[in-house]
């Protein structure tokens, strides 16, 4: 439901993906044997995991690595083969979460969405906007009605300046990063 910024060639932590069964009030209805669950992402992005990628079945974590037994980790795509599993994954919830699921933006451009398309056996593929990507950007602003000052260090010949003893009128200004580490970038 919400997407994160990402910036081209970076990596960005995406929220939270919950997966429903599409009928019924628990996945135990819907599967079979053979079942899998995939997720994939579009051209462009590529899937970063570590030990924080994690499949919740609402009792057990199980990390989304090529090291865990059942589960394999792709560049684009992640597929997990439920009866590989071990603990057995449980089906009689009726909500999986993964979280701490990352996306790198390859080749992507500025203006470019990253989409999962999550695909479980015996349900419909559902596709998500996980990301958006970004320019290396800095936006300078201030809360007021007001022209963003000039801002610099020091006195001129005529002992104007920040550090004078005269008064000064002085304004809140706020930097902000489209994306972190544009800053540095820009």
């Amino acid at each position: 439901k919400d997407t994160v910024d990402v910036a081209t060639e970076e990596v960005a932590t995406l929220k939270e993906i919950k997966v429903e069964p599409a009928v019924g009030s628990d996945f135990d209805a819907i599967l079979s044997a053979k079942a899998e669950l995939k997720l994939k992402v579009n051209g462009g992005f590529e899937f970063v995991v570590d030990s924080d990628t994690k499949l919740n079945d609402g009792t057990k974590n199980f990390v989304l690595s090529n090291d865990t037994t059942g589960v394999t980790v792709d560049d684009d795509e992640i597929v997990v083969d439920l009866d590989s599993l071990s603990p057995s994954l449980t089906k009689t919830n009726d909500t999986w979460k993964i979280t701490g699921l990352k996306v790198e933006a390859t080749s992507a451009k500025a203006g470019s969405t990253a989409t999962v398309k999550v695909s479980l056996t015996g349900s419909d593929t559902v596709s998500v906007e996980v990301a958006k990507v970004v320019d290396y950007t800095v936006v300078m602003s201030v809360d007021e009605d007001e022209d963003v000052p000039v801002i610099y260090s020091g006195v001129n010949v005529d002992n104007d300046g920040i550090t004078d003893d005269s008064d000064h009128k002085s304004l809140e200004v706020t930097i902000k990063e489209s994306f972190a580490g544009a800053w540095n970038n820009s």
